[in-house]
């Protein structure tokens, strides 16, 4: 069970269980929190909002799936999968197709950051988004992002990054996506071994 969580920001409540199999999250994350594999999958039936200085940590083989809620990041958020557990991002139902829920957001101007390992990510509106913001444009760093080893795959936008935000992408592919992966209105190149096709 995953701690730290504030559903629909009121209580102090943790996430709970839906059932023997899975859990609901949605909320605020206001102490270092890890989502298990023997919690998972855990169903978003609210926005969930990382704090600052706060950690959320999803182990490997653990399913992240959306009711159309998204998660936003002003800590760190660490999906570090493996080769044979990767991490999934996706909507409740394939049905809702392209835009099914609202990805992952992370906002460099709160400090937010996120290292994704063996992701999967799929029917996002945009599965990750890395926005930056006036403090950084004045010249403070923004933390970084690193995207390695994951997949992103019928989304509306595979990755919408900030040229003020450092995103570094290794060894990922983005296939049958409206777009990629791009920053300020361009195509990003990955640094090593990316696969970008055009949607199907």
């Amino acid at each position: 069970m995953a701690h730290g969580m504030v559903p629909g920001h009121r209580t102090n409540a943790p996430a709970h269980s839906l059932d023997a199999s899975g859990s609901e999250a949605g909320g605020g994350v206001y102490a270092d929190t890890t989502w298990t594999k023997q919690g998972s999958p855990y169903v978003l039936t609210d926005k969930v909002v990382v704090f600052p200085s706060v950690t959320l940590r999803i182990d490997p083989g653990v399913e992240v799936r959306s009711r159309g809620w998204g998660i936003e990041v002003r800590g760190k958020l660490l999906a570090i999968g493996n080769s044979t557990q990767h991490i999934t991002f996706t909507a409740e139902s394939e049905r809702l197709g392209r835009g099914g829920w609202g990805g992952v957001r992370i906002v460099t101007l709160d400090g937010g950051s996120g290292d994704f390992q063996f992701t999967d990510f799929s029917y996002a509106y945009k599965a990750l988004s890395i926005e930056a913001g006036s403090s950084v444009q004045q010249g403070q760093n923004a933390p970084p992002t690193f995207v390695r080893d994951s997949t992103f795959r019928h989304n509306e936008v595979g990755i919408m990054g900030d040229s003020l935000a450092p995103t570094t992408i290794e060894r990922s592919v983005f296939q049958f996506n409206e777009k990629g992966a791009w920053a300020d209105g361009r195509r990003v190149f990955c640094k090593s071994r990316c696969l970008d096709t055009l949607r199907s």
